[in-house]
């Protein structure tokens, strides 16, 4: 079975057609953002990977970087390393690359869960310098146990973006404010989403300004004929 996501803007335009596979759970495969890790390190890391160092547990990482378009300086080493305290919980990430250096630091309520993240940037590839993430405690109906969620993200060029879920933790308000810099209007984005039995978002309508700017639809099923012969337009 696979899924096939059409885009329509607020004319009812086709804009464009994505196709994805479903994994053994019937949830929709979805293409990783690797923006986190532009320098190619990953959150998968343990404190049980971790050695002591002084009066922290650290993990360390490096390797050699290539660099493209500069022949005559190839490869760079980068480094990650992950601080963990006696709780065995992350409380600090350094990361020094060529393309991003950083430093993320957390912070935990008494219960253990995750409910600030901070991160300082310390380099040009992104536009901010600071951006923190605000995290709550939901209790999840499909999973009967309290989940953590990332309810506000707050950057330092004034940008925040909310976040709103429904009782089984499926996203269903998304909403971006920032003020543009050509003339200093509010922007406001925001974006509903639907869900089937199954856990996907069915369909997904974008407003800006309170606008209506695209809708992006869902279908399931086996498209063995020519998919683009198959779809039917409303327009």
């Amino acid at each position: 079975m696979q899924v096939r996501e059409i885009e329509l803007n607020n004319a009812g335009k086709l804009i464009a057609r994505k196709f994805y596979n479903l994994n053994s759970e019937k949830r929709v495969i979805e293409v990783e953002n690797d923006d986190m890790f532009p320098n190619g390190f990953s959150d998968d890391v343990c404190f049980e990977e971790s050695e002591l160092i002084g009066d922290e547990y650290v993990v360390v990482r490096t390797k050699l970087s290539h660099l493209r378009y500069e022949p005559y300086k190839q490869f760079v080493e980068i480094s990650n390393k992950t601080f963990f305290d006696k709780q065995k919980q992350k409380i600090r990430v350094e990361e020094y690359g060529h393309y991003e250096s950083f430093v993320r630091t957390f912070t935990y309520d008494d219960d253990g869960f995750l409910i600030e993240e901070n991160i300082d940037n310390f380099t040009s590839l992104f536009k901010y310098l600071k951006k923190k993430y605000i995290y709550e405690k939901q209790y999840n109906e499909k999973l009967k146990k309290m989940t953590k969620i990332l309810k506000h993200l707050k950057y330092d060029n004034g940008a925040e973006e909310s976040f709103s879920y429904s009782p089984s933790g499926d996203l269903v308000v998304f909403s971006r404010i920032d003020t543009l810099n050509i003339d200093g209007k509010i922007n406001e984005i925001k974006i509903l989403y639907n869900y089937n039995d199954d856990g996907n978002w069915i369909s997904k309508t974008r407003y800006e300004n309170g606008e209506l700017l695209s809708i992006h639809t869902r279908e399931f099923g086996d498209f063995i004929d020519d998919p683009f012969d198959s779809v039917i337009l409303p327009f």
